[in-house]
């Protein structure tokens, strides 16, 4: 009888063998592959067949002849294609955790002088995703997704689901791993994500971001460093929607190493105000021109190096911070638009953003109409976009009142991220929103999208006889726009408008913009 430990068997076939006794032939194999078929092997055949003609004659000589590379052959076929193959697939087998694989495959890949790499798949805005599906059909599309990529990469690599949420890729060791032969890959995987999923009755499009990191990038790589580093990157394509693309990268140019930084700097350049607004304008489809100025939050940190929100707002947000944030940028928005008002430009509207901790302040509406106040600035001048996770609060009372009376006041209110199909008109926030802000996931590429498109007419046709506005954002063509702008949305904000500037950019672009407008002849 084998010991317990040795009852454990491989699930390859109904005649497995112990697995630690498979263990062992496979290293026995291991280290009788390169001798039996690597150059010294080959230098020394030629003396052994004299040898073997000498101490055995013709017969000796024939069977040498041609039994050695029947047995080089022999090796050959039974060694997978991979070098490591073997090895990768038995240490797999003990990988109690996906961080653990990639410890295998960087660990396999040092031994060879060869590359390996980890991809990370998850959907744009999962929870909205979630909201929108229901649980059963998000399951449903996650076990899609895996299935999509389990379809495209090679035959070595490992796919593996990580929480409810992301699928994880460890990429087998090769010769040669670039960021061009990842990037490859990464655009194979989207190229096959991007079908409509089949789901209930008809399709959704759905789209994903993707976080890639090669263990070249990453110092001192072991299997858990290779995940933070892929998760670093899946952060910064989820907050580039839709479907982006990000790749970790450790060094800049000039050798300095790019982490996430610790939340004490964050902190710390909050108290030397190292926070400053960016902004992306927003135009209206019937006539061209500006119909306002959302107020973006970066981190100035100086020698040219400005970071986006994927940077810091995570850890803000886990500390109980992001008020501060929220604050910071807006008395710095508010006085560079009443400066740029009081200079001539004419920019009707500043959208400000609201975290769900802000709004969870009891005096808020008080503190903001103190700040309207102190420069001169009009609430109805004011946008406040809401994220749209508060829409699921539907019990929120103090939240409610809150946006009452910001309403009140005279602020505009936009639904940030919108990804349903339609508005809940009985939903208590219904009569105080008074324009949807459309999740890029629903907009992009709708020009081609003929179900998107009459999915967002129905959204219009229902939101138009209660005053609700709609405004697309992530527009990246000049076709997308044309579309949005035929089929009623009165707001479009994107790259096919302007990527967000710092204010002196913005100023300059405002001014030949609003030249240009001028420029047009008038219609009827």
């Amino acid at each position: 009888m084998f010991p317990a430990r040795l009852r454990y068997r491989l699930t390859t076939g109904d005649h497995a063998m112990p697995l630690r006794l498979r263990d062992l032939i496979d290293d026995c194999y291991e280290r009788l592959y390169p001798v039996l078929t690597g150059p010294p092997m080959l230098a020394f055949l030629p003396a052994l067949v004299l040898a073997g003609y000498w101490l055995g004659g013709e017969l000796v000589l024939v069977g040498l002849a041609l039994g050695s590379p029947v047995i080089l052959v022999l090796f050959g076929l039974l060694r997978p294609g991979d070098e490591d193959g073997l090895r990768t697939e038995r240490r797999l087998r003990h990988s109690d955790s996906f961080a653990d694989m990639l410890g295998t495959m960087v660990q396999l890949a040092a031994q060879s002088s060869r590359h390996t790499g980890c991809l990370l798949i998850a959907p744009d805005e999962p929870e909205a995703l979630r909201a929108r599906l229901g649980e059963a059909e998000f399951t449903t599309v996650m076990q899609q997704i895996h299935d999509r990529v389990a379809s495209v990469v090679r035959g070595r690599d490992q796919v593996r689901r990580l929480g409810e949420d992301r699928i994880g890729v460890a990429m087998a060791p090769v010769h040669r791993l670039s960021h061009g032969n990842a990037l490859h890959l990464a655009n194979r995987l989207h190229a096959a994500l991007e079908p409509h999923f089949p789901l209930g009755s008809g399709g959704q499009r759905i789209y994903v971001a993707i976080g890639l990191a090669l263990a070249s990038d990453v110092e001192d790589a072991g299997g858990g460093a290779l995940l933070d580093a892929a998760e670093q990157a899946l952060a910064l394509a989820r907050k580039h929607p839709p479907g982006a693309l990000r790749i970790y990268a450790q060094r800049a140019p000039s050798g300095g190493r790019v982490d996430l930084p610790q939340l004490s700097d964050i902190l710390a350049g909050l108290d030397r105000s190292e926070f400053t607004p960016w902004y992306q304008p927003q135009i209206s489809t019937d006539t061209g021109q500006v119909s306002g100025i959302e107020a973006l939050a970066r981190w100035d940190r100086g020698k040219d190096t400005i970071m986006t929100p994927a940077g810091f707002v995570g850890a803000l947000e886990k500390a109980g911070q992001i008020p501060r944030l929220d604050e910071q940028i807006q008395i710095r928005a508010l006085a560079q638009w009443a400066n740029w008002q009081a200079s001539g430009l004419d920019i009707p509207q500043l959208t400000l953003n609201l975290s769900s901790q802000t709004l969870g302040q009891v005096d808020l509406a008080q503190q903001l109409e103190w700040t309207f106040d102190q420069f001169g600035v009009e609430p109805g001048q004011i946008c406040l976009d809401l994220p749209y996770a508060i829409a699921a609060q539907t019990r929120a009372t103090e939240l409610i009142t809150t946006l009452a009376r910001l309403h009140q006041m005279g602020c505009q209110l936009d639904l940030d991220d919108f990804s349903a199909s339609a508005f809940d008109t009985e939903h208590p926030l219904h009569e105080h929103i008074t324009r949807l802000k459309l999740s890029a996931n629903l907009t992009r590429n709708i020009a081609r999208d003929t179900a998107a498109q009459r999915r967002l007419t129905d959204l219009i046709e229902s939101c138009e006889p209660r005053g609700i506005e709609i405004l697309a954002k992530g527009v990246e063509t000049p076709e997308d726009h044309a579309i949005l702008a035929q089929l009623g949305c009165r707001h479009i904000q994107g790259f096919v408008v302007s990527a967000p500037m710092p204010g002196p950019d913005c100023a300059r672009w405002l001014a030949a913009h609003g030249t240009t407008c001028a420029d047009l002849p008038e219609v009827g």
